[in-house]
């Protein structure tokens, strides 16, 4: 009988069972890190659609405000143009009407009131600081008085042909020669020429030469209400001027209001709006983002423009990170450090 003999099976060597324990765990590691690697690249597209969202966002909401600050300005305009109707003031209601059409050729009711302003200026009286009933009549000259008569008619043509300036200097040296000749008459002259010039001069460049024909004027008799707007709107424009890059919340204080009164007077809202920057300007050069951001905001209301739309998300953004953002306590939590998901990896794995 043969030998019974048997091959023996090898014994599993400590270097094979590590390999075979090794090989699942590298797998799962690598599926996790091609997990993690898929995330971080799809982040930025998720995060990129999301900052692209909030943008488009963001630029619907502020042509939304601007176009709001608009039609409030326009609603308060036709509130004071009727008002201005009511008490007889056509031309300041014709001016407020025309800016309201610049803006909106449909504005609701806008151009039957203008029409209503153009008849009712039409059918006023010559401005007169004394009531015509008490005027004493025009006397018949005498022989030795001729020449004023005939030089107080030379003045009415002066007056027909609406140079105002020559007619302050004509009827001034006629009162200086005959200050008593017809002196109701003469006074009722260079009251409607004061007024006239300083109204002619308010809007262009010169505006304190407007105004110290206005203050000539009402030494002659009370000023008219749609002057006296006029005058204030030039105290306010030449308030806000005096502390135009001075002082830019003073600046801003003034056009503000004259701005919110008569946005059609020299360029008001647009001169608020160059201060309201500038006045943002000087927060964000101290690093102040926050107080920045108002007055950006506020002069992105006023017109929408790329370049003050850009400083708003700037200051907007740095007013965020500068502002410390509040821990929401969960249950069995400390705190909530991070918006960003956390790719979690086994410890087991990542040791191996």
């Amino acid at each position: 009988m043969g030998d019974d003999t048997s091959i023996p099976e090898p014994e599993p060597s400590d270097e094979v069972d590590q390999l075979d324990i090794a090989r699942p765990r590298r797998r799962r590691l690598f599926r996790f890190i091609g997990f993690g690697l898929i995330a971080i690249a799809i982040l930025p597209l998720v995060y990129g659609t999301v900052i692209d969202f909030a943008w488009q966002r963001g630029q619907s909401l502020r042509a939304e405000n601007e176009q709001l600050a608009i039609q409030e300005q326009l609603a308060s305009q036709m509130a004071y143009a009727e008002e201005d109707i009511k008490v007889g003031s056509y031309n300041l209601a014709i001016r407020r009407l025309d800016w309201i059409l610049e803006h909106d050729s449909n504005y609701p009711g806008a151009e039957s009131l203008r029409q209503v302003a153009l008849n009712g200026d039409n059918t006023r009286p010559t401005l007169t600081p004394f009531p015509t009933a008490t005027s004493p009549p025009v006397e018949e000259p005498r022989p030795e008085e001729s020449e004023p008569a005939r030089l107080f008619a030379e003045l009415q043509q002066v007056i027909e042909d609406e140079d105002w300036k020559s007619v302050v200097t004509a009827v001034s040296a006629f009162q200086a020669q005959y200050p008593d000749f017809n002196r109701q008459q003469t006074d009722a002259m260079l009251y409607n020429a004061y007024i006239n010039l300083g109204q002619l001069l308010l809007p262009g460049d010169q505006v304190e030469l407007g105004l110290f024909y206005l203050a000539q004027a009402e030494k002659l008799g009370d000023l008219p209400l749609e002057v006296e707007d006029q005058r204030l709107w030039a105290e306010l424009y030449l308030l806000g001027i005096s502390y135009y890059g001075v002082d830019w919340s003073v600046a801003v204080y003034y056009f503000r209001d004259l701005c919110a009164a008569a946005p059609f007077y020299q360029d008001s809202c647009l001169k608020l709006q160059e201060a309201l920057i500038s006045f943002g300007d000087q927060f964000a050069a101290n690093l102040d983002w926050c107080p920045a951001e108002g007055y950006y905001a506020e002069a992105v209301r006023q017109n929408n423009d790329p370049v003050t739309s850009g400083k708003l998300g700037e200051a907007r953004r740095q007013c965020l990170e500068a502002t410390p953002t509040p821990t929401i306590p969960i249950t069995g939590t400390e705190s909530i450090s991070g918006i960003l998901p956390t790719l979690i990896v086994d410890s087991r794995l990542a040791s191996n």
